[in-house]
């Protein structure tokens, strides 16, 4: 969590997007994802895809799984819509 939260910060990411594949434990990932969220600064969104994601039971407060393409493809949009969007490009 640390190299990807000082990568963002000095690149002034917008936005951490993270795969994980379907062999992936799905405790270790929401357990990981939750402790990369609370490492990133609040700006930045959390997106998580991959198979993997379809079998994650909780929620998870600021990540957003995305387990296809099309629900990458459609909040890359809405992300662009935003404020966040519109202030980052």
């Amino acid at each position: 969590p640390d190299d990807i939260r000082l990568a963002a910060i000095a690149h002034g990411i917008d936005i951490v997007a993270l795969s994980f594949s379907t062999a992936f434990p799905v405790r270790q990932a929401a357990e990981s994802l939750a402790r990369l969220r609370r490492h990133l600064p609040a700006p930045v969104a959390l997106w998580a895809g991959g198979d993997m994601t379809r079998r994650v039971r909780k929620t998870l407060p600021g990540v957003l799984l995305l387990p296809d393409l099309g629900g990458w493809i459609a909040a890359l949009r809405n992300w662009r819509a935003t404020d966040a969007g519109v202030a980052a490009a």
